[in-house]
């Protein structure tokens, strides 16, 4: 049984068209042994006699490394030439067709894949021109050739229904025609087979660049943020409103958008996380906007205790710590401090929108609340996501209505998206149509193994997949960062990338940070470095986070163990 390509099954091959191409696929198939390979259906580009190119099908090419090359076409029905014309027909069940003259097709595709094999330099090592190619012409309908007597079509190149018989012994035949006497034109043998199949038959693969395919998720991406955003509109001119979602459903889009949409309606706003890298964020992307402050809580604290000095000459800060004594000072002084600060200056806002809500303590509310200008007509909206209590100091906001739940994830793709829900506790979030790339696992236990491993794989990102350093981002879960930290400083990077430790918004670098630190930003592709061992009651805060950074891929880098357990599935090392 002869290797045919491609392999069609009985189901395809009522399918074709020609039933005479079926038919003598079968009769190939069957009849042919295993060392012949059968092509149906070339598609080739041939040049004409005019210089130009056009497009061109070589019905069956045959390969027999014993003989040489054979380009068969194969026409059904009955056939008529009218040499006064020079035309050709074909007589089906509907009546005669005008075809072009088969002999000149199967000449003019084998000289077309000659063409095509000379420009291969493994052409000439296999005896180039001095391997045996030929043509003929098939009529599996036809009982009789005899009449079909021309120059161009000699009689040991036309096939016909007694031949269907015994296919192997006419193709024998043809190829002795072809062959003739001349001891040039040698067998093409298993090289030969080789180098036909490879040219002929060679799977091709040519993926998009991965550049590409990041940029029409973020499409995607763009188009079901603008479905949540309708949320806003739900909540109108509510004076307070909690809005709560799990990662990924643009909590902190739609707080910077209620911001900029309270600020342009004239009213003096705050917008106000917990995270010191958001803050810097979110500061850049209102940048210009009139009436609108942002920072974060503890920035806030500084400048207003700042101001209280400036004014009046108090210390509020040291008065914090004098009645706080051993306290925090992040939880009480600085809240105490921004208490004090409001009674003793004049400043006010008509709204305030405070992101990553669920990190606010009570001890923050109390000041937040007496910012309002008014505390019945005042805006205040807190976007919350009830699975990160990161810091284990969250409180409920001053806001008695039920939340407003986001209810779609628009960041991550689903395959990170079903990953990072896995450590999720709340409402059901729906998994985005952006279906994504496996997670990636690179096994290594050591911290310069893993800093090796990804540099290389952060370097082929840049230089093969045409990706932005600034797309990039190295997320450590480990307690000590510092040594991550220089093990990857140690090792450059191509094209004059820098590594960016802690420094975000930086052009042509990696953003090197913690996943703490990290909280409330994303990246295109983020890779969770320093796992070693992770516990679903200890760290499920801390994957949580840091799963859900990655916009559409993730790479997983630690212990076999911990990676795997992390990506719900057996370790790849």
């Amino acid at each position: 049984m002869a290797r045919m390509v491609p392999d069609l099954d009985e189901a395809r091959l009522d399918a074709l068209k020609s039933t005479a191409e079926a038919d003598f696929y079968r009769a190939c198939r069957d009849q042919l042994d295993e060392h012949v390979l059968v092509i149906h259906s070339l598609a080739l580009v041939r040049l004409t006699a005019a210089g130009s190119r056009e497009d061109a099908e070589a019905d069956f090419v045959i390969i027999d490394p014993r003989h040489g090359l054979l380009v068969v076409e194969v026409k059904g029905g009955g056939i008529e030439f009218d040499p006064l014309k020079g035309a050709w027909t074909s007589i089906g069940r509907n009546g005669p067709n005008a075809i072009k003259d088969p002999f000149r097709q199967g000449s003019d595709q084998k000289h077309a894949i000659i063409d095509f094999f000379k420009e291969s330099p493994r052409w000439k090592g296999i005896g180039g021109g001095r391997v045996l190619c030929g043509h003929a012409v098939f009529f599996p309908d036809v009982s009789h050739v005899d009449q079909l007597k021309l120059p161009s079509a000699p009689k040991q190149i036309v096939g016909s229904l007694p031949d269907v018989k015994n296919l192997s012994r006419w193709i024998i035949s043809v190829f002795d025609y072809w062959g003739g006497t001349d001891p040039r034109n040698a067998p093409p043998g298993a090289a030969g087979l080789s180098f036909f199949e490879a040219l002929l038959c060679k799977p091709v693969l040519v993926r998009p660049l991965l550049s590409r395919e990041l940029a029409l998720e973020e499409e995607k991406r763009i188009e079901l943020t603008r479905q949540q955003a309708r949320l806003l509109r739900a909540i109108g001119m509510r004076r307070r409103a909690m809005i709560c979602g799990g990662a990924g459903t643009g909590k902190t889009l739609l707080a910077l958008e209620r911001a900029r949409e309270m600020a342009g309606g004239n009213l003096r706003t705050l917008l106000i996380c917990y995270n010191r890298a958001l803050g810097d964020h979110l500061k850049a992307a209102a940048h210009g906007v009139d009436n609108l402050h942002v920072m974060t809580f503890h920035q806030l604290c500084d400048w207003r205790a700042g101001v209280a000095l400036s004014e009046t000459g108090k210390d509020l800060l040291s008065e914090a710590r004098e009645a706080f004594p051993g306290a925090d000072h992040y939880g009480a002084h600085l809240p105490m401090a921004l208490t004090l600060a409001i009674e003793e200056t004049a400043l006010r806002y008509d709204a305030i929108i405070v992101d990553e809500a669920q990190d606010f303590t009570a001890e923050f509310w109390l000041p937040i609340e007496m910012l309002l200008a008014d505390p019945d007509t005042s805006h205040l909206y807190a976007f919350a996501d009830h699975n990160q209590v990161f810091y284990a100091r969250s409180a409920k906001p001053p806001i008695d209505e039920d939340p407003f739940l986001l209810t779609m994830n628009c960041r991550n793709t689903r395959i990170i998206h079903d990953a990072a829900y896995r450590y999720y506790t709340g409402a059901t979030t729906e998994a985005p149509s952006i279906s994504g790339a496996p997670i990636e696992i690179i096994v290594a236990n050591s911290i310069d193994a893993q800093a090796t491993r990804i540099v290389a794989a952060v370097t082929k990102l840049i230089m093969d997949e045409q990706v932005a350093p600034e797309d990039i981002a190295i997320l450590v879960v480990r307690d000590s960062k510092q040594p991550i930290y220089e093990a990857l400083k140690a090792k450059p990077l191509p094209r004059g990338t820098q590594w960016g430790i802690e420094r975000h918004r930086t052009s042509a670098a990696v953003v090197v940070d913690t996943v703490p630190r990290f909280k409330g930003l994303e990246a295109t592709i983020v890779f969770l470095c320093g796992m070693e061992s992770v516990s679903e009651e200890l760290d499920r805060e801390l994957v949580y986070v840091g799963l859900s950074r990655a916009k559409s891929r993730i790479t997983l880098v630690g212990s076999r163990r911990a990676t795997s357990e992390v990506a719900g599935e057996p370790g790849q090392p």
